[in-house]
């Protein structure tokens, strides 16, 4: 069978912890962020943020690689060095940890990738597949610093079903 791949974007946005902001801040993807950023309310603690994903549109199962990635940045120059955390779930269930305490090389925005095979999904059809993004925050006093999601999205591999018609 043939593979295909589909970009997923958030369409729903649930569970921010220490974070404000709207869907519309980060449903644009990692390949072309806009800008916007969801907002630590509280510099130097812990956030958290949920993304839900579109079940993929094609008519097909995922297989093999599943990439996800995260668009975040420092919630201000300087100080701490706050790490980021992404675990995907399906039907609230963890399926994997797909980045483990990341760290920031640029202040501004960065991205950062996990993969995790489609064999650890309970539903193959991609459907109700979740992905929390956690900011560990990091330093002290005033330097203590957080993290802030600015988007996301999932690189859907997918397996093409082969239709065939009779006439």
């Amino acid at each position: 069978m043939a593979t295909t791949s589909e970009t997923l974007l958030p369409d729903a946005l649930t569970g921010l912890s220490n974070l404000t902001g709207a869907l519309t801040d980060v449903d644009e993807g990692t390949d072309s962020p806009d800008g916007n950023f969801l907002i630590a309310g509280v510099a130097g603690t812990d956030t958290s943020a949920t993304f839900g994903f579109p079940a993929p549109t094609v008519s097909t199962q995922i297989e093999g690689t599943q990439t996800f990635r995260v668009y975040a940045r420092k919630d201000a120059t300087g100080g701490g060095a706050p790490d980021v955390t992404a675990i995907v779930q399906q039907d609230g269930a963890t399926v994997a940890t797909v980045i483990t305490n990341a760290g920031f090389t640029v202040e501004t925005g960065e991205v950062f990738t996990g993969t995790v095979d489609a064999a650890s999904f309970t539903d193959l059809t991609g459907a109700n597949v979740t992905l929390i993004v956690n900011g560990l925050s990091a330093g002290g006093g005033p330097n203590q610093r957080t993290v802030e999601p600015g988007a996301a999205q999932w690189e859907a591999t997918l397996t093409l079903k082969r239709i065939i018609f009779y006439t």
